[in-house]
């Protein structure tokens, strides 16, 4: 998926629209469960674990342990094919901690809720993207 690709999908989704009564929507949450790997920026250490689910503007997934709100945080998943519609690609971004919870029906494992900032596609196959991050829409 290019990044043209996901800024359009982030405006089919309704991402920055306004309701009926002038709030924010909410972007389109997808119910993917994929393998990621997360940091806190500035540390060496990679946790790996799952997402819960991930939208146009954020990521929920389950962490290996608690972490602030606010914390900032490197993160990279793999984008399959099935949601790509292109080559399998993963996404590098970076995030802020907007919330946490426990799992839902397991209270021993936390899910964070992170508002992505900026990110960037490597595709795995003829690589596409500039390189250069993007900011993530809002």
């Amino acid at each position: 998926m290019s990044d043209h690709r996901l800024a359009s999908s982030a405006a089919v989704a309704g991402h920055g629209a306004k309701d009926g009564k002038g709030f924010a929507q909410r972007a389109q949450r997808f119910a993917v469960e994929t393998s990621i790997r997360y940091r806190e920026a500035g540390t060496a250490s990679w946790q790996e674990t799952t997402t819960v689910n991930i939208s146009a503007s954020g990521i929920l997934f389950r962490a290996v342990q608690p972490l602030p709100p606010r914390a900032t945080l490197d993160i990279t998943l793999a984008l399959p094919v099935a949601i790509s519609g292109e080559a399998p690609a993963e996404i590098r971004c970076r995030g802020t901690v907007v919330r946490k919870a426990s799992d839902f029906g397991r209270q021993d494992t936390p899910v964070l809720a992170v508002s992505i900032a900026r990110y960037r596609f490597v595709h795995k196959q003829g690589d596409s993207s500039d390189g250069e991050p993007k900011q993530a829409t809002s």
